[in-house]
């Protein structure tokens, strides 16, 4: 066994050499070439860690959409409860679900399905930007697309029981949870079981969440609006480019004042082009995003006890605790046994956090 593991480790050694000497003589900066054995290092990290849940849970491509698992039901179909119970069963299966804004069934999301089956993906788009899912998502029904196009991601579906009462549902990959634990369940009751939404270890101050469940509304709106400058900038300034490229504009000869006249078009037209594209889009899903997720994730925090709800950033409150606990020299870290809260990029999808 030894033997195995230290031939993955050469083999791993032996591409971060090949890959720093090639670099280099490309002319890659150290810092880049720093940054990229960094990423090697955890991606073997995370490999071998998931290296013997791999093989139990079977290929990927068997995983995907498994239709002999139940779908996500998403809105709850009846009130969310606060369970503090201790648990009889627990299993975790690895599952591909696509939980995006547009699998919560709602009143503004079936307008938005009905006009992308007939116009296709530019259909939803147009449907989004005129409004529909701008409006109140407040009418929702049952839940649990069953559209295997959607994007999704890797996740665990749940199930077991607590004093002989059956539940399951969707939960972050790797939830660390089993037989005879102590927990708070954000649940809701539906025809012969609790559909499940999140798992809390009160002790650790650990909860696993439905997945894309992490922000309040305040807190959404911030990580909206920077992605909106993300977007929004480069547009702006590849569309402001347009007015420069179709000027005579010589360096050192062409006057400061015809400069300047072509950089205010230039301003204008890419403002007015990116916020024409760009800002409609943007408000469109953020809101779309604030009537599903969001709302969903403020039901489940408040019912946690987590205080200044519209505030919180699970992702981010993460980071800084364990950024304390590594500087206090308490942090623990995750193993397949013992899975805990990450703040690597590649563990996004355990939605595991500390409240």
């Amino acid at each position: 066994m030894s033997g195995t593991k230290e031939q993955k480790k050469e083999t791993l050694e032996e591409k971060i050499a090949s890959y720093t000497e090639q670099a280099r003589e490309l002319g890659v900066s150290e810092k880049t070439i720093k940054s990229m054995v960094k990423y090697f290092r955890q991606a073997d990290k995370k490999r071998r860690r998931d290296a013997s849940s791999i093989a139990k849970r079977g290929s990927f491509q068997s995983r995907i959409y498994d239709k002999a698992i139940p779908r996500p039901v998403l809105p709850p179909r009846n009130n969310l409860e606060l369970l503090r119970v201790k648990l009889d069963r627990f299993e975790a299966r690895y599952a591909w679900a696509s939980m995006t804004p547009e699998d919560y069934e709602t009143t503004s999301n079936q307008h938005v399905n009905a006009f992308a089956d007939k116009w296709g993906a530019l259909g939803t788009v147009i449907a989004i930007v005129g409004g529909v899912a701008s409006a109140a998502m407040a009418a929702g029904s049952s839940g649990g697309a069953n559209d295997t196009t959607r994007p999704g991601e890797t996740v665990s579906w749940v199930r077991g029981s607590f004093d002989g009462k059956p539940f399951r549902g969707w939960l972050g990959a790797r939830p660390p949870f089993q037989a005879g634990d102590k927990v708070e369940m954000v649940a809701a009751w539906q025809n012969n079981h609790y559909e499940v939404y999140a798992i809390a270890n009160p002790q650790e101050r650990i909860v696993s969440m439905c997945p894309k469940c992490v922000r309040g509304t305040k807190a959404h709106w911030i990580s909206s609006f920077k992605w909106w400058l993300v977007f929004y900038l480069p547009s702006l300034a590849l569309v402001g480019a347009i007015p420069f490229a179709g000027s005579d504009l010589q360096l050192g000869i062409s006057p400061l004042s015809e400069w300047l006249r072509v950089l205010w078009d230039a301003f204008w037209f890419g403002t007015v082009c990116a916020n024409f594209v760009i800002t409609p889009i943007s408000i469109a899903l953020s809101i779309q995003s604030r009537n599903t997720q969001v709302a969903l994730a403020e039901k489940i925090m408040t019912l946690l006890g987590m205080k200044n709800v519209p505030s919180i950033d699970l992702r981010k409150y993460t980071r800084k605790v364990i950024r304390q606990q590594k500087k206090q020299g308490t942090y623990i870290e995750q193993t397949p046994e013992n899975p805990r809260p990450s703040d690597e990029f590649m563990d996004r999808n355990t939605y595991l956090f500390f409240y």
